[in-house]
C-alpha cells in the first residue's frame, strides 16, 4: 500500500525550518553568496527545493571564499551554527590531494512535526587559493499518529506478521 500523502502544513513547516537552518550557517569573513555553483556553469538557482524522500525537504545555497579550503573548514568548525552539534566530517582526495571536505551539524527539532534538522557545509578548492562552498539544509517532517497507531510506553517487544501476495500478469 502507498503511504498517505503528507499534510501540506507539515511540508510548509519543514520548508520553513530548512530555510531557517540555511540562515544559521556561519562562514568565514569575506565569504560571499553566488547565484550559481562556482564549480559549474551558470543556471543553477541559489536556493532550490530538492525532495530527497517523500517526507524530507532540502535547500542549498552557494558561496565563494578567497580563503583556502582548510581555512574555511577550520573556521566553520571553530564557529558552529548556534544551537547545533557537530555530527561528522568527511573529505575526499585524489592522488593525495584533497578535492573536497564537508562538515555536518544537527539541530533539535523546532516543532512537534519535524525531525532534527541537518546542515551540511561542503567545500571544494578552486584556483588561486579560493574555495567553492555549498551549504545544504535538510528537514524531515513527521505525520502525527493517533494513540491507536502508537506503541505504548513500556512496550519493549513488538511482533509483526505480514503476507506477501504474488501478482500475476
Amino acid at each position: 500500500p502507498t503511504p498517505p500523502s503528507p499534510v501540506p502544513a507539515f511540508v510548509a513547516e519543514a520548508r520553513r525550518e530548512a530555510r531557517a537552518l540555511i540562515g544559521k550557517a556561519k562562514l568565514s569573513p569575506g565569504t560571499k553568496p553566488v547565484p550559481h555553483s562556482p564549480t559549474r556553469s551558470p543556471g543553477s538557482p541559489p536556493l532550490a527545493v530538492c525532495l530527497d524522500s517523500p517526507e524530507s525537504v532540502g535547500y542549498y545555497d552557494y558561496w565563494l571564499s578567497d580563503q583556502s579550503l582548510q581555512s574555511v573548514i577550520d573556521w566553520v568548525k571553530a564557529h558552529p551554527p548556534a544551537g547545533s552539534t557537530l555530527e561528522g566530517e568527511s573529505s575526499s582526495a585524489k592522488d593525495g590531494v584533497v578535492t573536497s571536505q564537508a562538515l555536518w551539524f544537527e539541530f533539535a527539532p523546532a516543532s512537534a512535526v519535524t525531525e532534527p534538522g541537518q546542515l551540511f557545509v561542503s567545500g571544494m578548492p578552486l584556483a588561486h587559493g579560493r574555495t567553492a562552498i555549498r551549504v545544504d539544509a535538510d528537514v524531515s517532517w513527521i505525520v502525527p499518529r493517533p494513540p491507536s497507531e502508537q506503541v505504548p510506553d513500556g512496550v519493549s517487544d513488538v511482533t509483526m506478521s505480514f503476507t506477501q501476495e504474488a501478482y500475476q500478469s
